[in-house]
């Protein structure tokens, strides 16, 4: 089943000079489908860049902090650690976009495709959105996953 979710912008604020709108209205207009994309994208990005960081800094002892320290402490610094992340995922921010925009077609038919196992009985709006919220629910369980398995290795260190 093909379900056009595509929305369409009347709105040209943030487009280009030659009227053409930007990447990120390009990748809003694919509805469900671009948003999942990018929403996937950027937890690919988080995940990797923060696994990244937590492991250079432990190896370089940047991170500062033994067995003894507090939670409060270790939390303290795994949040710069993460400002830092996200500081470097503005430079990534068009690409990631870009690759949602390419992604966003088999995104929508990827949503289509697990509303399509959900309950008949529903309307495919409730279907569409439960499968969203599905996905962005493993994201976030994702990336809380190896925030505390971050958490616990670096309180953990000697």
């Amino acid at each position: 089943m093909v379900c056009c979710w595509v929305k369409t912008s009347t709105s040209t604020s943030t487009s280009s000079p030659n009227n053409r709108p930007s990447i990120f209205e390009q990748v809003k207009n694919q509805g469900f489908g671009g948003v999942l994309a990018y929403g996937v994208f950027n937890t690919l990005y988080y995940v990797s860049a923060f696994t990244v960081a937590i492991v250079a800094s432990a190896k370089t002892g940047a991170l500062g902090v033994g067995a003894k320290a507090g939670g409060s402490v270790v939390f303290a610094k795994l949040s710069a650690l993460l400002v830092t992340v996200w500081a470097g995922s503005q430079v990534t921010k068009l690409p990631r976009a870009m690759a949602a925009l390419a992604c966003a077609p088999l995104a929508n038919r990827t949503l289509d495709y697990a509303a399509d196992r959900l309950p008949s009985s529903w309307t495919l709006a409730r279907r569409r959105t439960c499968a969203f919220a599905g996905v962005v629910v493993l994201c976030w369980a994702l990336f809380a996953a190896v925030f505390a398995a971050g958490y616990l290795a670096v309180a953990t260190s000697a």
